[in-house]
């Protein structure tokens, strides 16, 4: 594990389970998926102590979050897909306090909704992000885009890429 690495959590609670079941109607690799993730992140820096720093878009905007092992992150997933991570550092700190987007989970099932029905893709770019979005574009700010820059993020997507790419 190193700065830059993503890091997916495994879905949970009652939003996921809405969401996710929505997503199934339209993903049938979704709805056979054994772990499904959801929250997203990823490492800014490793300790020789063990402690990892992450940054995480939460419902209180883009911060920081501290775990002092790695046992202590609960049920996530790493994947090493960036080839260059020096900028992660960076990404991180110029994001930090960002507002998080509520209302992009509007926006994303609309544009979801739309690329299936009519395929035509759309997205909304505001200073406010979900955990996907800040995920997704600290990848493509280091210079490895997880999806077209058109499409919003979206967790089956994501994964698909990392799963099929990781190192």
């Amino acid at each position: 594990m190193k700065a830059g690495t993503n890091i997916i959590w495994k879905g949970g609670g009652i939003w996921f389970k809405i969401l996710s079941g929505a997503l199934c109607l339209f993903d049938t690799e979704w709805a056979v998926r054994g772990w499904k993730g959801w929250h997203m992140g990823f490492v800014v820096k490793t300790y020789a102590s063990g402690e990892i720093i992450t940054s995480q878009a939460i419902v209180g905007g883009i911060h920081t979050v501290t775990y002092s092992s790695i046992e202590d992150m609960g049920d996530c997933r790493f994947y090493n897909w960036l080839d260059d991570t020096l900028n992660a550092q960076e990404y991180a700190d110029d994001h930090e306090g960002d507002p998080y987007d509520g209302m992009a989970y509007v926006w994303t099932i609309l544009a979801y909704f739309v690329e299936k029905i009519f395929h035509w893709k759309f997205r909304v770019v505001n200073r406010a992000y979900t955990c996907w979005e800040h995920m997704s574009q600290m990848d493509r700010y280091c210079g490895k885009p997880l999806q077209p820059m058109e499409e919003f993020p979206m967790v089956n997507k994501i994964m698909k890429v990392l799963e099929f790419s990781d190192i």
